[in-house]
């Protein structure tokens, strides 16, 4: 709070009260990232020589870009200095922060998000394996978003390959020049084994299931793989299994710039 009230007037005690009961209604993790952003805010103010606490829209926006080149914070976590920064102004002034509603402050944001992975991500991403664990990846990826595919329906636990219950090559059927199948022949909600067909369409996207999965089904016969061999398998040939996908989507998410330790492979 903004105190108006000397030690001596008889409201203090209560304006006091009052402070600590604000507090104590936020949580102590969101208070503890209040008071980070805060000091940071105030460390800020004393770095460029400026009056304590100035909440003008030059100096919040300049504020958000140190924060973002000198001290390397996310673009996540900037949203919650300006959380900060809103819920002290609410405190001091009892009124919203006319500069967090600010056109620039919005439009500072989403530039930290196009910031945040730049646009020859895909190029860097390409060189990561080689080409074919490429399209493995790709079909992989692609089949597994459109078709809602658990990672235990398309790797194996182990090496070791069982045709009638496992997919096979020949569970890809092309049915015309936009549309193919998948045939799953077990999953976690069909454990009788009673068979599923998902249905994968050409899409007018530069990600389109059904362009990647054929074409990989098209390289896996050119290279001489039988009709019961495997349908995705590894450098070597074998069967795809979990610990090599999760490897590999681990070190791709890693050169993307995601934190890995964010993602499960589970689906």
């Amino acid at each position: 709070f903004k105190d108006h009230f000397q030690q001596n007037e008889p409201y203090h005690h209560y304006l006091q009260l009052a402070r600590q009961t604000i507090l104590s209604g936020i949580a102590p993790r969101t208070l503890n990232s209040y008071w980070t952003a805060w000091k940071g805010f105030q460390s800020f103010h004393l770095s460029a020589n400026i009056k304590f606490p100035s909440f003008d829209i030059l100096t919040v926006s300049s504020f958000l870009c140190y924060c973002r080149n000198s001290l390397k914070v996310r673009a996540s976590t900037t949203k919650v200095y300006l959380c900060s920064i809103h819920f002290f102004h609410k405190l001091l002034f009892g009124t919203t922060c006319p500069s967090l509603i600010h056109p620039q402050i919005t439009l500072l944001l989403k530039g930290f998000q196009w910031l945040r992975h730049p646009e020859s991500c895909i190029y860097v991403l390409r060189s990561v394996t080689t080409d074919t664990v490429d399209r493995t990846l790709e079909s992989l990826f692609l089949s597994a978003f459109f078709g809602f595919l658990r990672c235990s329906e398309i790797t194996a636990a182990s090496t070791s390959f069982d045709p009638s219950s496992q997919p096979c090559l020949s569970d890809i059927s092309i049915l015309s020049s936009d549309t193919l199948t998948f045939y799953l022949m077990k999953s976690k909600t069909n454990q009788l084994r009673s068979g599923t067909l998902n249905y994968f369409f050409k899409l007018c996207s530069y990600v389109s299931p059904y362009e990647s999965l054929s074409h990989y089904a098209h390289l896996r016969t050119a290279a001489g793989a039988l009709p019961t061999d495997p349908l995705f398998v590894n450098e070597k040939g074998c069967i795809l299994t979990r610990d090599w996908f999760l490897s590999h989507l681990y070190d791709i998410l890693l050169t993307a710039g995601y934190p890995p330790e964010q993602f499960s492979g589970h689906s």
